[in-house]
């Protein structure tokens, strides 16, 4: 039988015993009693083979406490021999007990039972040897051993609306598989599916659909929500939802009297701390159309032209179009080192909407984001990638841990937790609705607020409905 190795965090272990040595002890026992030849023997003999292969593995497993990357699977192999060890130790003390002899044929008995047992246990998928991977849990092409202790996880939801798309559980895996190697690599960041989510929404708007959700999961919410859904994401593909989950009145309420309240994994500075992030995509989005045009009224795209026109192909009008992937085409792009790619394989550029909806979150321009401004250094627009610039993975590789429960700074969105010196003012506009609530204190003129980066501040009215009540310092 072929040697396999068990990862156990930077140690190796050859496990040639799974393979051979785990069912010797059971084999030669059995033929030391089968041939009545010093039964005790046998006993002593399948003991002390298992107890020292038992003895070898805890040598060659580093602990737990010890090494914190040792995987699941190492310590699988070490608990199914100490169970064949207690077995064998309870077998010998009912043996050597003259009161208690068991009659010979239990040793066959028992010895079945322990091959099996063992069996079992070569056959074990969970070990390493013929491991498949978790499902729910993409894996990423980096060696996790290493790199873990310096990685963060983004755990995401996934919401499928099932009036719009057929999208098996292995096309939603894969498509986030690429989006954690590509994230990875720029961010030693990635993703991990805690649950999928199918339903049949209609129409409904996208953020509706994430919030009911979110509420029915207080307990254990997820980093980042992807939904699925045509709902306005045919036309431009997807949209990051500002502000996320968590940037509501009633949201931020709801989370702050949850018995553990919610810390995400990778919070931005931009935003208020222990937010969901939320985007809405189309799945297997129209890349290269031509001759297609969108009619409001189908909610949909229809093949009008042959050539394209409007700007299509790259702005390239009057090219003829190709009917390839059950689509009309543009042909300058079937070809292009970048986009033909990801029109032959739709989740390649979907997994590229996945990091780069995630990203504005992490920058303070909104669609300026998309290309650098004139300020960032170049060092940090070499970094740019999924159509976006490099300042927002720079902000996302430097992210930590943010909890709603944290107390909020000047500027942001607030319950009643705001640090010391600022008050959570509610903010309403000229016909008495309230439009937020923010950490902020009074003020008499811009000159007595703090500059805040990415925002525009105003010494205001708290109400503009009504001038009796004292200005404060707004940000938007």
């Amino acid at each position: 039988m072929k040697c396999k190795g068990i990862s156990a965090g930077y140690h190796e272990l050859e496990v040639c015993i799974v393979g051979g040595w785990a069912m010797l002890p059971s084999l030669t026992a059995i033929f030391l009693i089968r041939r009545k030849i010093a039964c005790d023997c046998g006993r002593w003999a399948l003991y002390g083979l298992v107890s020292s292969v038992l003895d070898a593995a805890r040598e060659a497993l580093p602990s737990r406490h010890h090494n914190p990357h040792a995987t699941n699977s190492s310590y699988h192999f070490l608990n199914h021999f100490k169970n064949i060890e207690l077995i064998v130790e309870l077998f010998m003390e009912v043996q050597t007990n003259e009161d208690s002899k068991m009659p010979r044929s239990y040793n066959y008995l028992f010895f079945i039972f322990l091959l099996l047992f063992s069996a079992n246990f070569i056959s074990s998928p969970s070990i390493g040897i013929q491991k498949k991977p978790v499902a729910s849990r993409p894996q990423i092409s980096v060696n996790t051993r290493t790199t873990l202790s310096k990685s963060k996880v983004i755990r995401v939801s996934v919401i499928v609306n099932e009036d719009h798309y057929t999208i098996p559980r292995s096309d939603i895996d894969q498509t986030f598989r690429f989006a954690s190697d590509s994230l990875y690599e720029k961010t030693r960041t990635f993703y991990v599916i805690k649950d999928v989510y199918y339903g049949h929404f209609g129409w409904s708007q996208a953020y509706d659909v994430v919030q009911n959700y979110l509420y029915d999961h207080l307990s254990d919410l997820p980093d980042y929500v992807v939904i699925f859904t045509k709902a306005d994401t045919m036309l431009y593909g997807g949209y990051n939802i500002i502000p996320p989950f968590g940037g509501r009145t009633e949201e931020l309420n709801a989370l702050l009297e949850e018995e553990r309240p919610f810390c995400s994994n990778i919070a931005s500075p931009y935003l208020t701390p222990g937010v969901v992030y939320v985007a809405e995509l189309d799945w297997h989005h129209l890349l290269g159309r031509c001759g297609y045009d969108y009619s409001v009224k189908r909610g949909e795209w229809v093949h009008v032209s042959n050539v394209s026109f409007g700007g299509q192909c790259q702005n390239q009008p009057g090219l003829r179009c190709v009917f390839m992937y059950d689509e009309w085409q543009c042909p300058n792009l079937i070809d292009d080192p970048e986009m033909g790619p990801q029109i032959a394989d739709r989740r390649l550029f979907t997994a590229e909407s996945i990091n780069h909806e995630l990203l504005h979150n992490f920058g303070y321009k909104n669609v300026g984001d998309h290309v650098c401004g004139d300020d960032v250094p170049e060092a940090v627009r070499s970094e740019s990638a999924f159509d976006i610039c490099g300042s927002t993975i720079e902000t996302l590789k430097n992210s930590g841990v943010g909890c709603v429960s944290e107390r909020r700074s000047i500027g942001e969105y607030c319950s009643r937790n705001c640090t010391t010196g600022t008050y959570c003012y509610e903010f309403r506009d000229e016909h008495g609705s309230v439009t937020t609530f923010q950490c902020t204190h009074p003020c008499e003129s811009e000159s007595d607020c703090s500059p805040l980066l990415g925002k525009t501040v105003q010494c205001r009215l708290r109400a503009l409905d009504d001038p009796f009540i004292n200005k404060a310092c707004f940000y938007h």
